[in-house]
């Protein structure tokens, strides 16, 4: 009868050669196999290292580079995979996430010294004398991942879900075995539901190709509509490349900005300070204010440790020195993710004496963003945006007339750094208590006071007084028919909205309306017609004519309650170094320490005709 032996995911380990790190591609050559003996469980396992005993389609079709064999430390990416001298060769690429280049910096510096790859047996037999020790030689293999890693994993253990194959045995180089020599009696072991290992490994591949398709699917639909939204033959070839090579969005992004800006103001992108997750859980918000604080007050008089390397770094990026500390801009990208969030407010004071909780503010809805503005962060200096403002025509002329050329115009959308200001303020016995409750809403506060603010600039603001120039005040937009202020939205005025577009050669990209709540309650009480074929509002997926609607309070009646457009064409600019202030001496009195929040930010509509408003 054939032996059946149980395996899981085994490793191997091997060693990174400095000498093929190329550091301007990202990249380094390195052996991850090779035939030596490895003593398993079962015996002594080696890699037929022929090219027909290893599956190299996993790997060579931008197989992943983990970090310790964490699926979710996504490092790199395989470029290709070969089986050469014996060996299993591949020559991987680094990602320029922040954990990338934390794991490619370590590399490149020695630290990180150690490669180990995943690989699932299929197939193998067994070799050498029954009186000898167990050899056997794997004959069907495939390689999962590739790990950079800082202690090799224990090739003895296998670390995935198990699984049965049946041995084979290499009889040419098998002797009868000795009858005189009694057969010991095998330790009964219980039977593994081999279908219930095989359905679950099912599902769960299923599940990650999914994910994964779902990943690509979004990656490839937002590079295509950014080539889109700017009409531009360049990046649609660009586009092209960067989906047909698995290229990197936020890349994608940086190479688009090169291009749009070409023949203009220079755009210049601050990189991000790289903190890994570890840092982003280290940096304290309410640790930064207290130590701002003076002595008399429980502080240390000035900003140290931690946030005080993190402000030095943003101030030696951005050339600006803060009036306070400044926040890197990590924290704040990670941070405005969690706007809106509200953990355990019964919870965030622990008092003996039964002190009253704190409660959170209800504030305005922030719509801009969710709607699908552009975002750039990060910049520095001047900022112009070119946009095309006439086309070209074609003429039909009788035999011998003169054509005349009418060429196409173009023009610029400058976005210019605009300081905004807001303050905020937090009791002293609040910013000393050691609580990640606490931590998150000091956190979330600040964040909130200056989204919500810059949130109305995008849609109202006046371009006065050093306010950004907001959608509903920009010239040459569309107007709908007057129907917010007398309390009506039926379906013949939502349509009217689109109508505009459509004239215009505006209709694509992120369309959707944004309104006040009375109007939004109108329309989700309107039905679109006698014969009952539903409300404007369709409350199951909230949209309007199958475009996505939302409402907020940052909107009034009247001229511009209602906002329908191509969202993708509003560019909300942020500039890198938000300065924060702490101010112990305006609110003493009441116990309360004031915080000033100060960032650079501008606003502004690429296209008008993208844009559609109620009229007054």
């Amino acid at each position: 009868m054939a032996r059946k032996l149980t395996l899981g995911t085994c490793y191997r380990a091997a060693k990174v050669d400095k000498s093929t790190i190329d550091e301007e591609a990202r990249t380094v050559s390195l052996s991850f196999s090779s035939e030596f003996p490895v003593e398993r469980h079962f015996g002594t396992e080696i890699l037929d290292h022929h090219p027909d005993s290893v599956r190299l389609d996993r790997l060579r079709n931008g197989g992943p580079l983990l970090m310790d064999h964490n699926p979710e430390s996504l490092v790199g990416v395989v470029e290709s995979a070969e089986i050469k001298d014996k060996r299993g060769q591949a020559t991987v690429r680094f990602s320029k996430s922040p954990q990338g280049q934390i794991v490619f910096d370590e590399v490149k510096d020695g630290i990180r010294r150690n490669v180990s790859v995943g690989y699932r047996i299929h197939d193998m037999i067994r070799e050498g004398k029954p009186e000898g020790p167990e050899v056997f030689r794997v004959t069907d293999y495939e390689p999962l991942e590739i790990s950079m890693v800082g202690v090799p994993a224990d090739p003895t253990v296998g670390m995935d879900r198990s699984y049965e194959i049946e041995l084979k045995e290499r009889n040419s180089h098998m002797s009868e075995p000795n009858k005189d020599t009694p057969t010991p009696t095998p330790t009964p072991t219980p039977a593994p539901d081999l279908e219930g290992i095989k359905a679950q490994a099912k599902l769960e591949l299923i599940a990650e190709q999914r994910v994964a398709s779902d990943r690509k699917a979004k990656r490839d639909t937002e590079i295509n509509a950014i080539a889109e939204l700017h009409n531009n033959d360049a990046l649609r070839t660009m586009a092209v490349e960067f989906v047909k090579t698995d290229g990197e969005l936020d890349e994608f992004r940086q190479a688009a900005l090169k291009e749009l800006a070409r023949d203009t103001t220079p755009l210049s992108v601050i990189p991000s300070e790289g903190m890994s997750q570890r840092d982003l859980k280290q940096y304290s918000f309410t640790r930064a204010i207290m130590s701002c604080l003076p002595k008399q007050f429980g502080g240390d008089g000035s900003l140290g440790g931690f946030e005080r390397e993190m402000s030095d770094e943003v101030a030696k990026r951005t050339g600006r020195n803060p009036d306070g500390f400044f926040i890197p801009e990590d924290v704040l990208q990670k941070r405005v993710l969690e706007v809106g969030t509200f953990t355990g407010a019964g919870a965030l004071v622990q008092s003996s004496d039964g002190g009253q909780s704190l409660i959170e503010l209800l504030r305005n809805n922030m719509a801009v963003v969710e709607m699908g503005a552009t975002t750039l962060s990060g910049l520095t200096g001047d900022v112009d945006i070119p946009r095309q403002t006439g086309g070209g025509t074609a003429s039909w002329l009788a035999e011998g007339a003169t054509l005349t050329r009418a060429d196409q115009t173009v023009g610029q959308l400058a976005l210019r750094p605009h300081r905004l200001s807001a303050a905020t303020a937090f009791s002293k016995q609040l910013l000393a208590q050691a609580s990640p409750d606490v931590e998150g809403f000091v956190r979330n506060d600040l964040m909130q006071v200056i989204a919500i603010a810059k949130d109305l600039a995008c849609l109202s603001g006046s371009g006065a007084s050093g306010q950004p120039l907001g959608i509903i005040n920009t010239s040459n937009l569309s107007t709908a028919a007057t129907h917010t202020a007398s309390g009506t939205f039926t379906w013949p005025q939502a349509m009217d909205y689109e109508q505009n577009l459509d004239d215009n050669n505006a209709v694509g990209g992120s369309l959707g309306y944004l309104m006040y709540p009375t109007a939004k309650a109108v329309a989700r009480t309107t039905v679109k017609d006698s014969g009952g074929g539903g409300f404007v509002w369709d409350s199951s997926g909230n949209t309007i004519g199958g475009h996505k609607a939302m409402s907020t309070n940052q909107l009034s009646s009247g001229a511009g309650g209602v906002v329908f457009g191509n969202w993708a064409d509003l560019i909300v600019a942020d500039w890198d170094g938000t300065d924060v202030i702490v101010d112990p001496f305006t609110l003493s009195l009441n116990g309360q320490v004031s915080i000033v929040i100060q960032t650079l930010t501008d606003c502004g509509v690429r296209n008008p005709v993208s844009f559609c408003i109620s009229a007054a």
